[in-house]
């Protein structure tokens, strides 16, 4: 939320009272359910009553985006950058793992990431892993088992074929203009048998204001949802597949664009990616031979001496 707020300030752009954005008012605007469609007034809501702008399950997924940042580790607090934080869990007893750092009795830094229920209350009995390990193997393993020619032919092909599925957003547009037009149709009736009045004046003038408005934002909807070939999409998809694995923004990039989820267990790691089946589990035994073993290097004794 931090980017996004830099990103909109650096751009000149202000909040609906003029004033710069803060992370407090870019939290409002992504909490906002008028943008569902639903008109609030005091305790009373109304659904359909405002111009649709953003579909109910991408709405439902900022929340729950919102929700795991809010009970994550400050990445901003830290000394270092844990690229894993709200995307690694334990696969015993289901909580987030937290980035954990501390200096060992030689003096040496290690950076490490820990069940919160082994943390906090000692629930979980799931060992810590070291950070560089972990991300390593999560970088490798996805740009193995997912920036290959045949996989990305088939995510392609998969991502052509939604373009072809309607958004629920411009046939919701377009039932209220349908409800709007009939209404202007009924008042244009009652004026015709004589019932004009200054309220039925106003409603009318009401009506086809808000027929306007509801003709420019399906455009506007229709507009904003451009096509795709298959090969820009495997084009884009594909200029990921010779990064540097050592370089930071490479790895972020990965990370954030293709992996979903780690589920760590005792004997085996449960991968899933950004896209339908692409769920994986390995054993912790090839993890370690393809990576080493840095994950069991980190002794319970110089734990507790962090």
């Amino acid at each position: 939320m931090k980017d996004i707020v830099d990103s909109l300030n650096s751009r000149g752009l202000l909040t609906a009272a003029g004033k710069p954005f803060r992370i407090a008012s870019l939290g409002t605007v992504l909490k906002n359910r008028k943008y569902l469609g639903e008109y609030h007034y005091g305790s009373i809501s109304i659904p359909d009553k405002l111009p649709v702008i953003i579909d109910q399950q991408q709405f439902e997924r900022v929340q729950r985006r919102m929700e795991s940042n809010k009970h994550a580790p400050a990445k901003a607090k830290a000394d270092e950058e844990y690229l894993l934080t709200t995307k690694l869990f334990c696969g015993k007893c289901g909580r987030m793992l937290a980035g954990e750092s501390g200096t060992s009795r030689t003096g040496a830094k290690h950076y490490y990431y820990k069940c919160a229920g082994a943390k906090h209350d000692h629930s979980c009995k799931l060992k810590a892993i070291k950070k560089q390990w972990i991300e390593r193997a999560a970088v490798i393993l996805t740009i193995e088992r997912v920036l290959n020619d045949t996989e990305i032919d088939r995510i392609a092909d998969a991502i052509i074929a939604l373009q072809f599925k309607e958004d629920v957003t411009v046939p919701a547009l377009r039932e209220q203009l349908k409800d709007c037009e009939k209404g202007i149709e009924n008042m244009i009736n009652a004026i015709q048998a004589g019932v004009l009045t200054s309220s039925t004046k106003e409603r009318l003038e009401q009506l086809e204001a808000r027929r306007e408005d509801l003709k420019l934002s399906i455009m506007q909807a229709e507009l904003v949802r451009p096509k795709y070939t298959k090969e820009q999409v495997v084009a884009w998809i594909s200029q990921f597949k010779n990064g540097n694995p050592n370089d930071l923004e490479y790895q972020k990039q990965i990370i954030d664009i293709f992996l979903n989820s780690i589920y760590a267990y005792d004997d085996r790691y449960v991968f899933t990616y950004n896209f339908h089946g692409g769920t994986e589990t390995i054993p912790r035994e090839a993890v370690e031979e393809a990576f080493g073993s840095d994950l069991t290097r980190l002794a319970p004794q110089t734990l507790e001496a962090l």
